[in-house]
């Protein structure tokens, strides 16, 4: 199957020329769920998505408080997010402070808003009435 059949399949509604910032929680669980964020940047962009992910921004080097590290993630997070268009929110993205954050930035600037879980998109954006 191409790209372009992949990608009607998937979902028609969602625009494949925006860049889309993968949110999901990360602090208190194992391995910082890199393992999820891993596996939905990987079939996002096989099916032809731009995905700028979390979990593949650079650890710092030295130790850090668990406070100073989040924080410091999220830096890194936000400035991610300013070559993204759109978000996807991860399976479990409420619990997470940090993906409420950058949700709540996200609407700001009035991107587009989708949940994956499953292999499946949700759109989550309101419709124009």
């Amino acid at each position: 199957m191409t790209i372009r059949g992949m990608q009607q399949r998937w979902n028609p509604e969602i625009d494949f020329g925006l860049t889309y910032y993968l949110s999901g929680p990360m602090s208190g669980i194992p391995e910082y769920n890199y393992p999820a964020f891993e596996e939905a940047a990987r079939i996002l962009r096989q099916t032809g998505l731009r995905i700028e992910s979390p979990h593949e921004n650079p650890v710092p080097p030295q130790q850090m408080s668990e406070a100073d590290l989040w924080t410091h993630m999220m830096e890194l997070c936000i400035d991610q997010m300013e070559r993204c268009g759109g978000i996807i929110l991860l399976k479990g993205w409420p619990q997470s402070r940090g993906s409420r954050q950058e949700l709540q930035i996200a609407m700001q600037k009035d991107w587009p808003v989708w949940f994956y879980n499953d292999y499946q998109l949700t759109n989550m954006n309101r419709s124009a009435a």
